[in-house]
């Protein structure tokens, strides 16, 4: 989230909440103090990788919901559309930039959208390692 929004105050936790959830790694969820497990073998099977892919999708389009109070825009309705973040003028994708493969820096390059570019980007192999 940081990496994509930086500094803007999320006021809705309940979407990241959920995408947590669906990750399988629910928040205050692991019962002992040493967390999820970091290992690549414990998240990239392909329904967590695909889950990873929608989640992704849905922060680089602009995590709609996140912005407004309880999900809502300020007259009551559904929240309005955020833009998507232009992730590439961000100071963690330059510091990034020169680790990435040449694989994913074409795959990048063929998003059609920004929103696109955002989801390559952050499902990239070089953004999920730790």
């Amino acid at each position: 989230m940081r990496a994509s929004f930086g500094p803007q105050v999320i006021v809705n936790a309940q979407p990241m909440l959920n995408w947590l959830n669906r990750m399988g790694e629910p928040l205050y969820g692991h019962e002992t103090p040493d967390g999820y497990a970091l290992t690549a073998s414990s998240w990239s099977g392909p329904g967590e990788i695909a889950t990873r892919f929608e989640i992704a999708q849905q922060i680089g389009g602009g995590a709609r919901g996140l912005f407004n109070a309880a999900g809502l825009n300020p007259e009551g309705g559904p929240p309005r559309p955020t833009p998507p973040p232009v992730l590439q003028q961000t100071a963690y994708y330059t510091a990034i930039t020169p680790g990435l493969s040449a694989a994913t820096t074409s795959a990048i390059a063929q998003g059609t959208t920004q929103a696109d570019r955002n989801m390559l980007f952050l499902s990239s192999p070089e953004f999920m390692r730790r």
